[in-house]
């Protein structure tokens, strides 16, 4: 009874360890898969805010499909066709979260895209990405808006100065108009 006792022990032990080394494996490989990941979609912003298609189209799996911040969806032809009015756009990505399951892997994150220093847009984003033919491919985009982009708000203050202002001009015409009639 003690040595199938001792015996029961090592086994459990044995499998503990096991588990424990199968489990750090596995963390290893997700972490390096998350790096080439986040290279890849690096590249992938590279491409469009550089309006290469040739780069994104390498990028792209051929079912790519996106539903735009603004509400737009589009499959890989149309993104490509219209890629160019990227250009010259820069972008800063942040709160990046990657999750792989096996050969499927999402990226979350939130990014700002700038034109000439101008944010115009910030945006929380999914990425999806798919493990086939021996490489990533990127299959789905999805954009929610986070807010109004910076220079809305200074286009507001300047519509609402110009028409405070109008509104001033007008009423003091009307006032001069009112006292030359007493």
């Amino acid at each position: 009874m003690a040595h199938s006792s001792k015996i029961m022990m090592l086994v459990i032990l044995s499998v503990r360890s096991l588990l424990q080394i199968s489990s750090a494996q596995a963390s290893i490989r997700n972490d390096s898969l998350a790096q080439i990941l986040t290279v890849k979609e690096k590249q992938m912003f590279d491409a469009i805010t550089q309006g290469n298609r040739k780069k994104a189209q390498l990028l792209m799996g051929q079912d790519y499909f996106t539903i735009n911040a603004d509400g737009t969806t589009q499959g890989k032809d149309e993104v490509l066709k219209n890629i160019e009015k990227f250009k010259g756009a820069t972008y800063q990505l942040s709160n990046q979260k990657i999750r792989i399951y096996g050969t499927t892997a999402i990226i979350n994150g939130k990014a700002k895209f700038y034109l000439k220093y101008i944010l115009v847009a910030e945006i929380f984003y999914t990425q999806i990405w798919a493990f086939r033919h021996n490489k990533w491919q990127y299959v789905g985009w999805q954009g929610t808006m986070t807010g109004w982009p910076t220079y809305y708000a200074s286009i507001l203050t300047a519509i609402a100065l110009v028409t405070i202002i109008s509104l001033i001009l007008l009423f003091t015409g009307y006032l001069k108009k009112q006292v030359k009639r007493i």
